[in-house]
């Protein structure tokens, strides 16, 4: 498990990038310049918090990669230096694409690890960027613990004076959206249409994948819960997981109740309060 936000995107604002570039000097630098920095952080800020967690011999090559770190709390990165100190499975699961770049979990895996995986979005907005930002095999149907249903999707549109903060990345499956920050902008500023449904198990059977996978990416704007509780794992195991709560904390409990009986422990949860 692992962690994110959708509120303040830390990466496209320069945050992270340029905090980490600031503390990529000789090692001796390494400790004043972060005691400096960390006075500009509260204590569970993400850019201080993960940095703390980054061994000084992968610092390095952090460097190297820190211009295509797309996600938005750094999912990416965590993933990235895990698969510097472990032996990780080289393949991705990730709901919830986006247009493959945009607060993508796994561009990063997928360009400088070589990794391959399946990458599932049903916002009709999306697919023509992602089939061209993407080598991975798209899924364009919703991935929920029903198959092949039909089931209402809301579309948030981009940005305007009217709703000036507003996303395609916000869409969801109707009956899951979130009773957050953006319910409004989703109300007053979206379409609805119906998109066809497929489980984890299906999606397996269709991409050909199956047993043991790298990472699973769920963010998915509410319906996180309904796919995580449909996957079997005894079937399907993974070496990271990352899903995102929007902070609500029954949902945080559902996550966990979900994934411990199977041996996951959330880690870094003090990096960030909007996913596990």
């Amino acid at each position: 498990m692992k962690s994110k936000n959708k509120f303040v995107n830390i990466f496209k604002m320069g945050g992270l990038r340029n905090y980490l570039f600031n503390l990529l000097k000789p090692s001796s630098a390494i400790d004043a310049t972060l005691a400096q920095k960390s006075s500009n952080f509260q204590s569970g800020d993400f850019p201080y918090v993960l940095w703390r967690y980054i061994p000084s011999e992968i610092r390095i090559k952090v460097a190297k990669i820190l211009p295509e770190i797309n996600s938005q709390y750094g999912q990416d990165l965590f993933v990235f230096c895990c698969a510097e100190s472990c032996n990780i499975q080289s393949f991705f699961i990730e709901a919830g694409a986006t247009n493959g770049l945009n607060w993508s979990n796994t561009y990063l895996l997928e360009k400088f690890l070589g990794w391959n995986g399946v990458l599932v979005e049903p916002c009709r907005s999306f697919h023509k960027d992602l089939r061209r930002n993407r080598v991975a095999s798209i899924e364009t149907r919703c991935l929920l613990s029903s198959d092949n249903i039909r089931v209402s999707f809301t579309e948030v549109l981009s940005s305007s004076n009217e709703h000036m903060i507003s996303s395609p990345e916000l869409s969801s499956v109707s009956s899951f959206l979130p009773d957050d920050w953006a319910s409004k902008v989703r109300s007053q500023n979206s379409i609805v249409y119906d998109v066809q449904t497929i489980s984890f198990t299906s999606l397996a059977k269709t991409h050909g994948f199956e047993g043991h996978l790298g990472y699973l990416s769920l963010d998915t704007e509410g319906s996180e819960v309904d796919i995580l509780d449909s996957i079997d794992f005894t079937s399907f195991t993974f070496d990271i997981i990352t899903v995102e709560h929007n902070h609500i904390p029954s949902r945080i409990e559902k996550i966990k109740t979900i994934l411990a009986p199977h041996g996951y422990i959330s880690v870094l949860e003090d990096a960030s309060n909007a996913d596990l």
